[in-house]
Formats: C-alpha cells, structure tokens, sequence
C-alpha cells in the first residue's frame, strides 16, 4: 500500500543547532509496543494481518487464483518441525515466491520494513503485520520454500522473543528440495481450546468479505454461514448481516467499522439486518498503522462523504429494480407502494425483510437523523403511476359503504378483540390474513366462529347502510 507522506518546509531561521529525532532500540520498550500493545483485538488481527500478507504474496507471484489456506493442524503430527510446541496451531499458507535468507534478514524481522509502498495492489505496508503473532505468543513458525541461486531451496525459521524482549529469528535449516513448489506457510500455536474458536470465529468474521477463490478454511469445527449479497457495485455492497452496525466500510475485502460520532452520514436506512458496505480501494483511505480502523483525516472523511453522493443515484436505480421484482400481482404491487409511503414507526409491520429494508432507505424520519439515505427520492417512486391488469395501484382503501373488521385470536384467559377501521392497508400484514364478507343482519361478535389454523387474526368486511348499488361498487 501506497503511504502518503506530506511535504514540510524545513527553512529554519535564526537556528543555533538542529538534533534529529530518533528511535532509542537500546531496550525492548519500544519493541513490545509493536508487537503488542498496538492491538486491542490481538486474535483478530493476526487472523487479519497474516491472512492479507498471505493474499499479497499469491499476488505478488501471480497467484491471485490461488486461495489463501487457513488451516487448524496438529504440528507433531503433520509438520516435522523438531521441537514445536503445542497440540494444535493455526496454519496460513500461501503460494508466493517464498522468503528468501535475505529478504528474511531486511524485511520479515525489521520493524518498519515494508516491500509494498510503491503498489497498491497489496494491502500491506507498514511493516508490522507479519510481526502479529508476538502479540499473542512468545513463539511461532514459518516454513518457505523460494529460488534461491537457481535452487529450490526449503527453509524452516522460529520467531521467537528471547531474553533481551527484542526478539529474534532463528533458522533450523536449509535445504534443496525437487518435488515442491514456492510459498510460506506461517504457523501459530493455539494455546487452549476456547482460543481456538476465537481463531476461527475471527478469521471468518475478517475474511467474510474475500471472494470465495481468494481463501480456503479446513479443519474448522464451525462453517460461518455465508454472506447474503443483496446488492452489489463496485463502490459499495449491501450484506445480510447483522453482526456489524448499518454502515461498514471495506477495502480491498477488509471490513473496518465507520464512526458515525466522527464523520456525518445520514441514517443508512437499511433496517439492522443489513449492512451498507462502501467500497474502498487499497491506499484510497489513511489506515492507522495497526489497521483495525480508519484514521479520519481531512481526505479521508471527504472520500467517504463523496462516494456516498455519488453512489446515490446508482442505489436508487439498484433499488427500483427490487420494487419491480416485487411488483408482479396487485398485492405485491400495493405492498410495495405502502412500503414506501408508510410511516417510519410502521415499517416493522413489514415481513418481507428485502422490502422492509427498501421501505427504511426511502423514510421520512421525525428528525434528519432517521431519514434513509435515499429520502430525497422517495416522491419519484410515490408519483409514479403503476397500473396491473389494468386497475391503478393504491396502498389504501377507504371504506364508505362497509366497515372493517379486524378480529383478533384469544389468547389463554383472554376475550376476542375486534379492532373496526374504516381503512384497509395493503401492508404484507394484512394482505396475508383471511378475509370474509359478513352480513350485517347477524351478530358478528356472537356467531362469528371462522377461524384459521394457520392463522391468530383474520379480517371480517361488513356492510353498512342501504345503499345496495355503493355497496356493490365499493367491493
């Protein structure tokens, strides 16, 4: 990833001397910061940290159809690492050109050292990713195989923090091998079982996002359920998922979490079953430098605020194509069109959850703050004229020459409740209940005994009055 650094005018007048800043590494304070107390979800973001560092390397070899493999093992039974310990460990394994002796003494140990800030197609760059296991263990294992001097050459390293608190890698050897080919497979032991479940659950939650070619998870006990993608763009996506809040941002595949205290947005009037994911490309948005959120500097909160207004259009267009797909009856129709102009306290009334969400994304909340995101466009879908079968399309019926009759299932102990209207709305509510004519001569509240099975409340329509011909032309 592309690092912007900012231009200084270093034009000092009337200076006696100058001493420059630097890094004291006489001791392992500074060492401990990095690898440890910069994160506060340390699981995750080795989960995070490592997994992208593996993506990279298949890209940077022109591997990018290669999955990344995330594996639960067993070392002492599947790797012959000598003295390894632990009786399970997390592998990430990828297929890059390998770490060869010397990128591994300028780069993997440096703090700081990056290979990845003149390209932003890989999303490292700080040069502290691959230094995350530290955070949660004193000791993990990388095993490379690279061309080394026109040799396939199989290398086998403990990382590992010593007496001094700084940290040191250690090769265990180095040999020529024929039947392999290059990668890195990182491996970190897994202390107990409960830690184990936070491995899988994290690197699920962190990678959810990554196509499914770009990552391949085995010996997980627990399958994350997939993803369910309502819409998507280049720029932004809509997810089924209701473990982050209504907004998210993503880049290059990696969920952060938008601040909505810090950068004004209006409500993303999805409903709390979805999430709004903007889509970012690497370098686009400053990243702080352990990379479990986004820094909200002056660019980038205006990139944030600018796609959003442009995305808009592109929404409402998305969106108007689920409304049609819902508009293939009479009902369906007039549920959409209630949908759309009912009022935000209402929407829960909605079953569908596809539709609920559209209905949340055109609202007109009691304050600016509840307003959906497309809020603005709500009259063009109001004003547009829909006809089916010929009969123009209405979200409510008003009754003269009847009376509507809601009557509600008792419960245990509990009376009848007959709830009268004079207005039907077409809400997914009351177009799936049963519906019956009644005549006005009996007592309803004393014969009526319709009841559903599959049904607690059904609908009664009662005619009033004698005008005979209204009641006709009103049904």
């Amino acid at each position: 990833m592309k690092i912007g650094e900012s231009g200084f005018n270093e034009t000092v007048m009337g200076a006696e001397e100058e001493m420059a800043f630097s890094i004291d590494d006489s001791n392992s304070v500074i060492f401990d910061i990095l690898r440890d107390k910069m994160y506060s979800n340390k699981i995750g973001s080795i989960c995070r940290e490592v997994a992208s560092n593996s993506r990279d390397a298949n890209r940077e070899a022109g591997n990018a159809d290669m999955p990344t493999e995330i594996k639960i093992i067993e070392p002492k039974d599947e790797l012959d690492l000598g003295g390894i310990t632990g009786h399970l460990a997390i592998s990430f394994k990828d297929y890059g050109t390998g770490i060869t002796p010397d990128r591994m003494a300028d780069v993997f140990v440096k703090y700081g050292a990056s290979t990845k800030r003149s390209t932003n197609s890989q999303t490292g760059g700080f040069g502290l990713g691959a230094k995350t296991p530290f955070a949660y263990t004193d000791t993990f294992t990388i095993i490379t195989t690279c061309m080394v001097d026109g040799k396939m050459m199989k290398y086998i390293y403990t990382a590992m923090i010593d007496g001094t608190r700084k940290g040191k890698m250690i090769r265990f050897s180095g040999d020529e091998v024929f039947d392999q080919v290059t990668g890195t497979q990182i491996v970190v032991p897994i202390n107990n079982p409960v830690d184990r479940a936070r491995f899988e659950k994290e690197c699920h939650n962190y990678l959810r996002y990554w196509p499914k070619n770009e990552v391949q998870f085995i010996n997980f006990e627990k399958e994350d359920a997939e993803v369910e993608l309502i819409a998507d763009d280049k720029q932004y996506a809509i997810f089924k998922d209701d473990r982050n809040d209504n907004y998210a941002l993503i880049i290059d595949g990696v969920p952060y979490p938008l601040d909505s205290n810090v950068i004004s947005l209006p409500s993303s009037g999805i409903g709390d079953k979805y999430v709004f994911a903007l889509k970012f490309g690497v370098g686009q948005l400053t990243v702080s430098a352990n990379r479990e959120a986004v820094q909200y500097d002056d660019i980038t909160i205006k990139r944030i605020q600018g796609l959003i207004e442009r995305i808009q259009p592109k929404l409402f267009r998305d969106f108007e194509k689920i409304i049609e797909s819902k508009c293939t009856s009479y009902l369906g129709a007039a549920e959409v069109l209630y949908t759309i102009s009912a009022k935000q306290h209402d929407l829960w009334k909605i079953e569908d959850p596809i539709l609920q969400m559209v209905g949340y994304a055109f609202t007109e909340g009691t304050y600016s703050s509840n307003r959906g995101l497309l809020h603005e466009m709500r009259k063009t879908l109001l004003n547009k004229k829909r006809v089916i079968n010929g009969v123009e399309v209405k979200s409510r019926i008003y009754l003269k020459h009847h009376k509507l009759i809601y009557v509600m299932k008792p419960r245990s102990g509990d009376r009848t409740k007959y709830d009268e209207v004079k207005q039907l709305n077409f809400n997914p509510k009351n177009t799936s209940i049963p519906f019956y004519y009644g005549d006005k001569k009996r007592n309803v509240r004393r014969n009526m005994t319709i009841w559903e099975k599959e049904n607690s409340r059904f609908a009664l329509i009662v005619a009033i009055g004698d005008d005979i011909q209204g009641q006709m032309n009103e049904m």
